[in-house]
């Protein structure tokens, strides 16, 4: 059995160092990193959207885009959570709206994670249903 230099079962890398650091992707400066995970952040997406040369990157445009249309969904949805919570609650039922608004607030809190998490990663992220559908940025 032939032991080619490999010890206890390391791997070989060809005489190449590890790099705990690897080089951004391409298009994601550290800079574009920070604005993404800030887009997901209510009205942060601001300093994405305004900052530049970053704000021009696809990458970035986006998780602007993403985070713009996940202040405007949770908006949209809050007003109509509050129309219809004055209704329910003439009926005395206001239990089932506040159950829905929860359910409603734990999803866009878990598409916000996800954003962040994906931006993180440098990697583009679209959302469920909407994500390629609506683009604000272009």
């Amino acid at each position: 059995m032939e032991n080619n230099g490999n010890y206890g079962g390391q791997p070989q890398y060809d005489n190449q160092m590890y790099n705990p650091n690897p080089a951004p992707a391409q298009g994601s400066s550290d800079n574009s990193v920070l604005y993404g995970v800030l887009a997901y952040l209510p009205l942060l997406w601001l300093i994405g959207l305004l900052c530049k040369p970053e704000s021009e990157t696809p990458f970035v445009k986006n998780h602007v885009n993403n985070g713009i249309l996940i202040d405007i969904v949770s908006l949209g949805l809050g007003i109509i959570l509050g129309i219809f919570a004055l209704i329910f609650a003439l009926m005395h039922a206001g239990f089932i709206i506040t159950i829905l608004s929860w359910l409603i607030f734990i999803g866009m809190f878990v598409l916000r994670i996800v954003g962040i998490i994906n931006a993180a990663q440098k990697t583009n992220f679209e959302l469920p249903l909407i994500g390629g559908k609506i683009v604000l940025v272009k």
